[in-house]
């Protein structure tokens, strides 16, 4: 089994000196998705910020919503633990930056077809109770079922 040490990774985090505005990359987001075929583009908002986004696409036939967190929190800490910690829209537009990167580069291997999308976003996708399949497969301890 892989487990990864947290403490053994210090190489400085991706993004963690970008300059670019935070508008720029709420719009090349948007744009990435809508590229690939989202029907629909969202945010979810927490103390003025975003903590979520939220697409709907076509898998198989069938809308799917899509939901991929900004645990903005985490990515401060880390940047904390790193000695880069600025402030806290440094923290943000670092998250932001780094889920644009993470779609890019997903949408990338859809490209070129090393993977179908529901490889890419099956973690992300949404119940009918709007929780992740990450979320339901966590509650269950990641145990899948014995018989399918």
């Amino acid at each position: 089994m892989i487990s990864m040490n947290k403490n053994k990774y210090r190489k400085a985090l991706k993004n963690y000196a970008s300059g670019a505005k935070i508008n720029d990359i709420i719009a090349a987001i948007q744009q990435l998705l809508v590229d690939f075929g989202a029907s629909g583009v969202g945010f979810g908002y927490e103390d003025s910020r975003i903590s979520g986004v939220y697409f709907k696409i076509q898998v198989q036939g069938n809308d799917q919503m899509i939901t991929i967190p900004l645990k903005i929190e985490r990515v401060a800490q880390v940047l904390r633990n790193q000695r880069q910690f600025k402030n806290d829209e440094h923290t943000y537009r670092v998250a932001l930056a780094n889920v644009r990167d993470w779609l890019d580069a997903q949408l990338a291997l859809l490209t070129t077809e090393m993977v179908d999308l529901p490889e890419i976003f099956l973690p992300y996708m949404q119940s009918r109770g709007g929780q992740t399949l990450y979320e339901i497969m966590k509650e269950k301890q990641f145990l899948l079922p014995e018989k399918s």
